[in-house]
């Protein structure tokens, strides 16, 4: 998780706690990473994450406290940083399908553009009408969103001639399983 801040000192703990308290991530006994990116902060930030931290344990907390100058002293610049240093770890391997990045709306494979598409996705424009319609170009024909019932809607506007479905529940997952 990439978290950038600037002068939150009074809202940081409560942040870290809600995180460690999240069970999802811990299941194989592994620690959520959390990446801090403090930007150019004149609060008690830094101090007040370094005596959260030791009651912290499920996370695996990095801080970086660093002091950009103009024009790079913005949250864009803070979120490409904190993203750059929670990928650095991550392995990415080439999809097994083509994987389209909306920052430019084409097709990447190659690890490291996945990667430096996931950076450039925080800070950049989304291409949405644009990703899905060379997805649509490219053959592709079923959509499907998991976790809510607002892209499929707006696939099938940009491109009313694939199939689109929303999963939210067991029920749609079934449903979806059964038309394969």
């Amino acid at each position: 998780m990439a978290v950038p801040a600037k002068n939150e000192a009074e809202y940081l703990p409560a942040l870290l706690r809600a995180l460690a308290r999240q069970t999802w991530f811990n299941r194989s006994g592994s620690r959520l990473e959390v990446v801090l990116v403090l930007n150019n902060c004149d609060d008690a930030s830094a101090a007040i994450i370094r005596d959260c931290a030791r009651e912290l344990t499920p996370l695996a907390l990095t801080v970086f406290d660093v002091t950009l100058t103009p024009p790079s002293a913005n949250v864009g610049t803070a979120r490409r940083l904190a993203m750059d240093a929670a990928l650095t770890e991550v392995r990415i391997a080439a999809p097994l399908v083509p994987l389209y990045a909306n920052v430019d709306a084409a097709p990447i494979a190659d690890p490291g553009q996945i990667r430096a598409g996931l950076v450039a996705q925080v800070t950049g424009m989304v291409r949405w009408r644009e990703s899905v319609l060379a997805m649509a170009a490219a053959g592709v024909t079923e959509f499907v969103e998991f976790g809510g019932k607002v892209l499929a809607p707006m696939v099938k506007r940009i491109a009313p001639d694939v199939d689109a479905v929303s999963i939210v529940t067991m029920d749609d997952l079934d449903a979806v399983v059964a038309k394969l």
